[in-house]
This record gives structure tokens, C-alpha cells and sequence, in this order.
């Protein structure tokens, strides 16, 4: 009888880490709520200084600025 690990492997390994794909929106989760505390750290006058207010964080962070790359937004 031969027994073989590799199912229990990967059942373990999607257990503890999940799929690559989990792994990569957590990741984006992680890169969005770090831009959005970053930029809420800045003052009204260095928010002003990019052409922002606090208003229009979340959507910069989403869709970046006018004409520029439009990436998919994560948010929870």
C-alpha cells in the first residue's frame, strides 16, 4: 500500500496560507488600507497641495489620478 502525501499536503498548506489568490487580495486589501491611512495622516493643506480633499481619498487611492492607470479597487 502506498500513501501518498501530497493531497494532505496541499490541504495544509491552503489551511494556513489559502490560495494564491486569497493570498494576493489580502495583499491589495493590505497596499489599499495603508495608501488610505497615509494619505488621511496628511494635513487639509498637503492634501490640497496634490489636488485632493479628505472627501476624495478613498477614490484617488481606488483610481489614482485623472488619465492615469485605473487599477480594480479592494475594499472590504
Amino acid at each position: 500500500m502506498t500513501i501518498t502525501l501530497q493531497p494532505l499536503y496541499s490541504f495544509f498548506r491552503r489551511l494556513a496560507g489559502g490560495t494564491d489568490e486569497a493570498r494576493e487580495a489580502r495583499l491589495a486589501q493590505a497596499r489599499y488600507a495603508r495608501a488610505v491611512a497615509e494619505l488621511s495622516a496628511w494635513s487639509d493643506r498637503e492634501l490640497a497641495d496634490i489636488g485632493l480633499n479628505r472627501a476624495q481619498i478613498q477614490h484617488a487611492v481606488c483610481h489614482g489620478r485623472e488619465g492615469g492607470e485605473h487599477g480594480r479597487c479592494v475594499t472590504r
